[in-house]
């Protein structure tokens, strides 16, 4: 299983992390669903007074520039986390300027992680572990 996606434009760099803060503010936890051609935050939560959900959907080529996933096998291509949206907003505050992005899917210690490398205008770069 493998995932790797690249965004080189400030624009979508800028949509991106509005999109994964707006999830921060809904939701503590949710689920990723990484799709050949869409990246989902799904989290539904139910309340005694009623039922909270959130669905996000960002369709790959309208942010990111590169994106390519290798599922299991041709039927399951798809990859599934639960993440703390607020964590990656965190990660993703330096990306507002940033000249590239890139996520991968990493694994360590048999448990696999978003990696964020974030490439900043200056010659520096950020690279984040989330697990």
């Amino acid at each position: 299983m493998k995932f790797s996606a690249k965004i080189t434009d400030q624009g979508s760099a800028e949509t991106f992390s509005k999109v994964v803060h707006t999830a921060a503010k809904l939701s503590k936890k949710c689920v990723l669903r990484i799709g050949v051609d869409k990246m989902c935050f799904v989290q539904n939560e139910t309340h005694k007074d009623h039922a909270h959900a959130l669905w996000i959907e960002i369709v790959a080529n309208h942010i990111f520039q590169d994106f390519r996933l290798d599922g299991l096998s041709p039927e399951a291509n798809e990859v599934v986390l639960e993440i703390a949206p607020d964590e990656v907003a965190r990660v993703l505050r330096p990306a507002v300027l940033a000249k590239q992005i890139r996520i991968k899917l990493t694994k360590k210690d048999n448990t696999p992680h978003m990696t964020f490398e974030i490439k900043p205008q200056a010659r520096s770069f950020f690279l984040f572990f989330l697990a």
